[in-house]
Protein backbone atom coordinates (compact mmCIF):
# COMPACT_ATOMS: atom_id res chain seq x y z
CA UNK A 1 0.00 0.00 0.00
CA UNK A 2 1.18 3.20 -1.27
CA UNK A 3 2.10 5.88 2.14
CA UNK A 4 -0.97 7.99 1.67
CA UNK A 5 -0.11 11.96 3.10
CA UNK A 6 -2.69 14.51 4.57
CA UNK A 7 -0.96 18.05 4.83
CA UNK A 8 -2.80 20.15 7.81
CA UNK A 9 -2.42 23.80 8.71
CA UNK A 10 -1.33 24.08 12.62
CA UNK A 11 -3.50 27.00 14.54
CA UNK A 12 -0.30 27.45 16.63
CA UNK A 13 1.76 28.21 13.66
CA UNK A 14 -1.41 30.65 12.33
CA UNK A 15 -1.09 32.64 15.25
CA UNK A 16 2.88 33.44 15.79
CA UNK A 17 2.82 34.35 12.19
CA UNK A 18 -0.26 36.75 12.60
CA UNK A 19 1.46 37.91 15.74
CA UNK A 20 4.93 38.36 13.72
CA UNK A 21 3.50 40.09 11.15
CA UNK A 22 1.96 42.86 13.64
CA UNK A 23 5.10 43.00 15.47
CA UNK A 24 6.56 43.62 12.16
CA UNK A 25 4.07 46.36 10.72
CA UNK A 26 4.99 48.51 14.01
CA UNK A 27 8.61 47.72 13.26
CA UNK A 28 8.20 49.14 9.66
CA UNK A 29 6.54 51.86 10.64
CA UNK A 30 8.91 53.20 13.03
CA UNK A 31 11.59 52.68 10.79
CA UNK A 32 9.86 55.06 8.80
CA UNK A 33 9.21 57.48 10.59
CA UNK A 34 13.24 57.32 12.04
CA UNK A 35 14.48 57.57 8.46
CA UNK A 36 11.82 60.82 7.51
CA UNK A 37 13.75 62.06 10.96
CA UNK A 38 17.17 61.41 9.85
CA UNK A 39 16.20 63.12 6.11
CA UNK A 40 15.23 66.06 7.74
CA UNK A 41 17.71 66.72 10.45
CA UNK A 42 20.63 66.02 7.75
CA UNK A 43 21.95 68.13 4.86
CA UNK A 44 24.78 66.17 4.02
CA UNK A 45 24.15 63.77 0.68
CA UNK A 46 27.13 61.49 1.99
CA UNK A 47 23.98 60.48 4.68
CA UNK A 48 21.29 59.62 2.53
CA UNK A 49 22.02 56.32 1.71
CA UNK A 50 20.73 54.44 5.60
CA UNK A 51 17.25 56.73 5.60
CA UNK A 52 16.59 56.44 2.10
CA UNK A 53 17.04 52.48 2.99
CA UNK A 54 15.00 52.48 5.66
CA UNK A 55 12.67 53.77 3.98
CA UNK A 56 12.59 51.60 1.37
CA UNK A 57 12.59 48.61 3.77
CA UNK A 58 9.88 49.56 5.69
CA UNK A 59 7.47 50.40 2.39
CA UNK A 60 9.02 47.16 1.77
CA UNK A 61 7.75 45.63 4.64
CA UNK A 62 4.09 47.52 4.56
CA UNK A 63 3.51 46.42 1.17
CA UNK A 64 4.15 42.49 1.68
CA UNK A 65 1.79 42.76 4.94
CA UNK A 66 -0.99 44.20 2.56
CA UNK A 67 -0.51 41.71 -0.38
CA UNK A 68 -0.49 38.80 2.22
CA UNK A 69 -4.17 40.31 3.83
CA UNK A 70 -5.43 40.94 0.31
CA UNK A 71 -4.19 36.98 -1.33
CA UNK A 72 -5.45 35.71 1.58
CA UNK A 73 -3.43 32.11 0.56
CA UNK A 74 -0.29 30.60 1.42
CA UNK A 75 2.40 31.35 -1.03
CA UNK A 76 5.41 29.23 -1.64
CA UNK A 77 7.80 32.40 -1.44
CA UNK A 78 7.38 33.69 2.37
CA UNK A 79 7.68 37.49 0.82
CA UNK A 80 6.41 38.75 4.20
CA UNK A 81 9.42 37.08 5.84
CA UNK A 82 11.37 37.88 3.92
CA UNK A 83 10.67 41.99 3.36
CA UNK A 84 11.32 41.58 7.20
CA UNK A 85 14.80 40.22 6.97
CA UNK A 86 15.41 43.21 4.50
CA UNK A 87 14.24 45.43 7.14
CA UNK A 88 15.69 44.13 10.29
CA UNK A 89 19.11 44.22 8.03
CA UNK A 90 18.73 47.99 7.87
CA UNK A 91 18.42 48.08 11.17
CA UNK A 92 21.31 46.23 12.10
CA UNK A 93 23.40 48.36 9.71
CA UNK A 94 21.66 51.47 11.39
CA UNK A 95 22.97 50.23 13.90
CA UNK A 96 27.07 50.31 13.14
CA UNK A 97 26.83 53.89 12.83
CA UNK A 98 26.97 53.94 16.65
CA UNK A 99 29.72 53.53 18.78
CA UNK A 100 29.49 49.82 20.17
CA UNK A 101 31.09 47.07 21.14
CA UNK A 102 32.23 44.46 17.81
CA UNK A 103 29.85 41.52 19.47
CA UNK A 104 27.25 44.05 19.56
CA UNK A 105 27.94 44.28 16.12
CA UNK A 106 28.06 40.66 15.32
CA UNK A 107 24.68 40.21 17.48
CA UNK A 108 22.28 42.61 15.49
CA UNK A 109 22.58 40.64 12.34
CA UNK A 110 21.77 37.39 13.80
CA UNK A 111 18.17 38.02 13.70
CA UNK A 112 17.88 38.82 10.42
CA UNK A 113 19.49 36.11 9.25
CA UNK A 114 17.44 33.50 11.29
CA UNK A 115 14.82 35.27 10.00
CA UNK A 116 15.72 34.95 6.39
CA UNK A 117 16.39 31.50 6.87
CA UNK A 118 13.17 30.65 7.69
CA UNK A 119 12.18 32.55 4.93
CA UNK A 120 13.76 30.80 2.26
CA UNK A 121 12.76 27.40 3.94
CA UNK A 122 9.24 28.38 5.29
CA UNK A 123 6.89 26.48 1.78
CA UNK A 124 9.27 23.27 3.33
CA UNK A 125 8.28 23.89 7.15
CA UNK A 126 4.34 24.14 6.16
CA UNK A 127 4.61 21.10 3.96
CA UNK A 128 6.55 19.30 6.57
CA UNK A 129 3.47 19.58 8.73
CA UNK A 130 1.57 16.71 7.87
CA UNK A 131 0.00 12.95 8.67
CA UNK A 132 1.25 10.04 6.78
CA UNK A 133 0.07 6.71 6.62
CA UNK A 134 3.00 4.06 5.74
CA UNK A 135 2.67 0.20 5.68
CA UNK A 136 4.16 0.15 8.94
CA UNK A 137 2.89 3.22 11.44
CA UNK A 138 0.83 6.15 11.21
CA UNK A 139 2.68 9.72 11.66
CA UNK A 140 1.80 12.94 12.96
CA UNK A 141 4.01 15.92 12.81
CA UNK A 142 2.00 18.88 14.26
CA UNK A 143 5.20 21.16 14.80
CA UNK A 144 8.55 21.35 13.15
CA UNK A 145 10.52 19.23 15.35
CA UNK A 146 8.14 17.61 16.58
CA UNK A 147 7.05 13.88 15.36
CA UNK A 148 5.06 10.69 16.24
CA UNK A 149 5.24 7.58 14.96
CA UNK A 150 3.02 4.74 16.17
CA UNK A 151 3.10 1.73 14.37
CA UNK A 152 -0.21 -0.03 13.83
CA UNK A 153 0.91 -3.52 14.30
CA UNK A 154 -0.78 -4.22 18.02
CA UNK A 155 -3.50 -2.12 17.48
CA UNK A 156 -6.99 -2.77 18.41
CA UNK A 157 -9.20 -0.20 18.71
CA UNK A 158 -9.76 3.70 18.04
CA UNK A 159 -11.53 6.68 19.38
CA UNK A 160 -12.36 10.32 18.44
CA UNK A 161 -12.73 13.21 20.94
CA UNK A 162 -12.99 16.78 20.82
CA UNK A 163 -9.65 17.20 21.19
CA UNK A 164 -7.92 13.91 20.56
CA UNK A 165 -7.58 10.73 18.47
CA UNK A 166 -7.31 7.68 21.03
CA UNK A 167 -5.58 4.82 19.46
CA UNK A 168 -5.77 1.26 22.27
CA UNK A 169 -3.25 -1.39 21.57
CA UNK A 170 -4.10 -4.77 22.59
CA UNK A 171 -1.77 -4.43 25.65
CA UNK A 172 -4.21 -1.95 27.21
CA UNK A 173 -2.04 0.97 26.44
CA UNK A 174 -3.74 4.04 25.10
CA UNK A 175 -2.17 6.45 22.59
CA UNK A 176 -2.90 10.02 22.42
CA UNK A 177 -2.41 12.11 19.50
CA UNK A 178 -3.86 15.90 20.01
CA UNK A 179 -6.16 17.47 17.02
CA UNK A 180 -7.30 20.34 18.49
CA UNK A 181 -4.26 22.61 16.88
CA UNK A 182 -5.36 21.08 13.58
CA UNK A 183 -7.18 24.07 11.18
CA UNK A 184 -9.15 21.21 9.39
CA UNK A 185 -10.07 19.34 12.14
CA UNK A 186 -12.84 17.51 10.50
CA UNK A 187 -11.07 16.91 7.23
CA UNK A 188 -8.34 15.48 9.68
CA UNK A 189 -10.48 12.90 11.71
CA UNK A 190 -12.08 11.38 7.95
CA UNK A 191 -8.73 11.03 7.10
CA UNK A 192 -7.68 9.30 10.18
CA UNK A 193 -11.02 7.00 10.56
CA UNK A 194 -10.19 6.04 6.65
CA UNK A 195 -6.84 4.88 7.32
CA UNK A 196 -8.16 3.06 10.78
CA UNK A 197 -10.98 0.82 8.88
CA UNK A 198 -8.53 0.28 5.83
CA UNK A 199 -6.60 -1.73 8.94
CA UNK A 200 -8.99 -3.01 10.33
CA UNK A 201 -9.33 -1.02 13.79
CA UNK A 202 -12.73 -0.60 15.71
CA UNK A 203 -14.26 1.74 17.21
CA UNK A 204 -14.10 1.95 20.76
Amino acid sequence: MADDVLPIQSRRRARVKRVQIVQHTFAAGMLILTAVDHLTNTKEHHHLLLPMLEIAAGATMLGSVIIEKVRKTHARVAWVEFAGAAMMFVEAIAKTQQRHHFLFYVLSFIPPIMLLFFAIFDARIEQALSMKATDDALEVRLRVFWRRRIPWEGLTGYRITAKHIELRRDDGKLHRLRIADIVDREAAVAWAVRQFEQRGLAPM
